[in-house]
């Protein structure tokens, strides 16, 4: 299984792509740990945009549930290693650089994300234009 565990300094790009084996069940519990102590919240404890802070969020998380959402491990790696900023995402997520010492983790957590993705044929969605009530003059 090819997947995204060596990784460099947030001086060096971050990440690179090696072959490497399924993380150990240690990195899987430490993973279930952060997802739970450091992301649930805004993400929701299933990825779904649910948490108690994900309302007031924006931009909001993805929704890691959702069964169209095309996210590679690549993209969920490097978002956890350099913050949501990295991505002109939401900046309240912070960069985990800590865990560059830790691949096995980041693996552990890429897998975790990857799990919450949802079965089912994807469906259009209705798309609504961005209303500004302010300038609505």
């Amino acid at each position: 299984m090819i997947l995204m565990s060596a990784v460099l300094g947030p001086d060096e790009g971050c990440l690179a792509l090696f072959e490497g084996s399924p993380p150990a069940d240690a990195d899987r519990r430490a993973a279930h740990e952060l997802w739970i102590r450091e992301c649930a919240d805004c993400h929701g404890v299933v990825g779904a945009v649910d948490g108690r802070l994900s309302a007031g969020l924006d931009p909001p998380p993805p929704d890691f549930s959702d069964p169209c959402r095309p996210i590679t491990d690549e993209w969920i790696a490097r978002v956890i290693l350099d913050g949501g900023a990295s991505f002109n995402g939401n900046p309240a997520m912070r960069s985990h650089h800590e865990l560059s010492e830790h691949p096995g983790t980041v693996v552990a957590l890429v897998e975790l994300v990857q799990g919450f993705r949802g079965v089912g044929s994807c469906k259009p969605r209705e798309q609504r234009p961005h209303v500004d009530l302010d300038d609505a003059d």
